[in-house]
C-alpha cells in the first residue's frame, strides 16, 4: 500500500507481485517471535515465543530464584518457636527474631536500589543472596539471642539488596520493545510463584523441624539461598555502569555506535 501510494496507474504485473507479497506477509510468522495476535496460544506461550533463548533463561532464573527465596522465608517461620524453646528465648525473643529482618529490609531497601543502579544488577543479586545465606546459617548455628539478632539483621539487609536488584533486573528485561506488552503478565507470573512459595514454605519448615530439628530447617534454607546466588551469577548484566556512575542498558549502542559489553 505504501509503495503504490504514489502510482496512479501501476502496471498489472507490479500489482500482482505486490499483492502476492502482501498475502505472504499476512500469512508469515511474526518476526522475532512476536505473538501478540491471537494465534500464539496461551499467554504464557506467547511470552515464551516472544523471548530469545537467553531471555527465557533470564526470566526463569529471576522468577524461580524469587520464589525459592520466599520459600526459604516461609520455611524458617515454624522453626523459630522450636529454636526459641531450645535456647530459652520466650515469646518476646521470637517476636524480635521475626521483627529484626523486616526492620533491616525496611531500612536497606532504598539504599539497595541505589546500589543496584551504581554497581549493577547481577553483582548486587549475588552479593545480597550470599549475605542472606550467612544470616540464615548464623541463625541456625549461634546459641544466644545477642548473636542471632545481628545475623538476622544482616540476612535481612542481604535479602533487601537481592530483592531490589532482581526487581530492577526484571524491569530492565520487560522494558525491551518485544517484551513490554507482556510486562504485567510476567510480573503477575512471578507474583504467583512467590505466593505459592509462601504457602509451601511453612509446611516444609514444619515437617523438617518436627522430623529433624530447627537447625536442619535453617541449613535447608541456607542451601536454597546459596543456590539462588549461584544462579544469579550465571546471568548477563542488563545495565552497564559508566565511569560517571550513570547506568545504561546493556547492549545499547554507545556514542561511537558500537555495542556495550555486558558484565558477565
Amino acid at each position: 500500500r505504501l509503495v503504490c501510494a504514489g502510482l496512479r496507474h501501476p502496471p498489472a504485473g507490479f500489482v500482482a507481485s505486490t499483492g502476492a507479497c502482501a498475502r505472504s506477509y499476512r500469512t508469515a510468522a511474526p518476526v522475532g517471535g512476536d505473538t501478540r495476535s491471537g494465534d500464539g496460544g496461551s499467554p504464557i506461550r506467547k511470552v515464551w515465543l516472544a523471548c530469545s533463548p537467553l531471555e527465557r533463561k533470564q526470566l526463569l532464573t529471576i522468577c524461580i530464584s524469587s520464589a525459592v527465596t520466599n520459600l526459604g522465608f516461609g520455611v524458617v517461620i515454624p522453626a523459630l518457636p522450636a529454636l526459641a524453646r531450645e535456647l530459652g528465648f520466650g515469646a518476646s525473643g521470637v517476636g524480635l527474631l521475626l521483627a529484626v529482618p523486616g526492620l533491616a529490609k525496611l531500612v536497606a531497601n532504598l539504599p539497595a536500589g541505589m546500589l543496584s543502579d551504581h554497581v549493577g544488577r547481577v553483582p548486587c543479586m549475588v552479593a545480597g543472596a550470599s549475605v542472606a545465606t550467612v544470616g540464615v546459617l548464623g541463625t541456625g548455628l549461634f546459641g544466644s539471642l545477642a548473636l542471632i539478632l545481628p545475623v538476622r539483621g544482616l540476612g535481612g539487609m542481604g535479602m533487601a539488596v537481592a530483592s531490589a536488584s532482581s526487581a530492577a533486573y526484571l524491569v530492565d528485561l520487560t522494558e525491551r520493545l518485544h517484551l513490554r506488552p507482556f510486562r504485567g503478565l510476567i510480573v503477575g507470573a512471578q507474583g504467583g510463584l512467590i505466593s505459592a512459595a509462601y504457602v509451601l514454605g511453612p509446611a516444609i519448615g514444619g515437617a523438617l523441624t518436627q522430623a529433624h530439628s530447627a537447625q536442619v530447617a535453617y541449613a535447608f534454607v541456607a542451601t536454597l539461598t546459596a543456590g539462588c546466588a549461584a544462579l544469579y551469577a550465571t546471568l548477563p548484566e542488563t545495565v552497564v555502569v559508566a565511569a560517571s556512575g550513570r547506568t545504561m542498558a546493556a547492549g545499547a549502542p554507545g556514542k561511537d555506535g558500537g555495542g556495550v559489553v555486558a558484565w558477565l
